[in-house]
């Protein structure tokens, strides 16, 4: 049986890209602290599948994502599924759907990139509990949330 796994890391400074880590300080209801998405009520982190980025050609961070998987199933999961990575929960809110502006970040035409990328752009999550997760470290998907 394969275990999935956190494969990489990235920080959403204030302005600029994104910065590889090797660990992320998560808090509940708020997000990763130093990432520019902490403290929203919504929205706090993205998720997406290693699957997912080597089919749209991407190297992990390229499109913005806190948290790379290994979870091919990740995007067929439902609203208010809770997955678990090491001991931090996190909810899933919403599919990322992909944008004009995103496809423009990439270099790409807006319609064929937002084609091209549907249903694999990643999972919207909040945070849950509060914790540290580090790349390596198992992800479970634990059920819908209470």
């Amino acid at each position: 049986m394969q275990v999935d796994r956190v494969v990489a890391l990235h920080l959403k400074p204030e302005s600029g890209g994104v910065a590889p880590v090797k660990a992320l300080d998560a808090v509940a209801g708020k997000g990763f602290v130093g990432d520019k998405c902490f403290g929203r009520r919504h929205r706090q982190v993205l998720f997406i599948s290693s699957t997912h980025l080597e089919e749209l050609g991407f190297d992990p961070g390229q499109l913005r994502e806190q948290v790379t998987v290994t979870l091919p199933t990740l995007q067929s999961l439902p609203v208010g599924t809770i997955v678990a990575v090491g001991d931090v929960e996190f909810e899933i809110e919403q599919d990322c759907e992909p944008c004009s502006r995103m496809a423009q970040m990439m270099g790409e035409e807006p319609e064929a990139f937002i084609a091209r990328s549907s249903f694999k752009r990643g999972m919207l999550m909040k945070v849950r509990t509060s914790g540290t997760i580090r790349i390596g470290d198992e992800v479970k998907i634990l059920g819908a949330s209470a």
